[in-house]
């Protein structure tokens, strides 16, 4: 009987040092999990930032270009009024030749 109780004591022994190597190797993939999580979500946090940026310029090109644009409007109608100018100048221009 004291020998089958020492033999069960081995054997709970063992099981428990496996069930220890276990542990130990869950608790390691759980911290890596974790430190790559927080990795991850640092990472997720700087992208968000830098997509800001981008969105931030973005919004100042488009202003830019509205600027450009109304200026290119602008820009013509003075060419088209010189136009005109000129034909009217060219025209009267023409009388005193005559």
């Amino acid at each position: 009987m004291m020998n089958a109780n020492s033999k069960n004591i081995d054997i709970l022994g063992d099981h428990s040092q496996e069930i220890d190597t276990k542990i130990d190797s869950t608790t390691n993939a759980l911290n890596t999990n974790v430190a790559t999580s927080q990795k991850s979500v640092e990472t997720s946090e700087t992208m968000a930032v830098k997509i800001n940026e981008i969105i931030a310029k973005v919004s100042e090109m488009s202003t830019l270009s509205e600027h450009n644009q109304n200026e290119i409007k602008q820009v013509a109608s003075i060419a088209n009024d010189l136009y005109l100018s000129a034909t009217n100048l060219n025209a009267q221009l023409g009388h005193f030749k005559s």
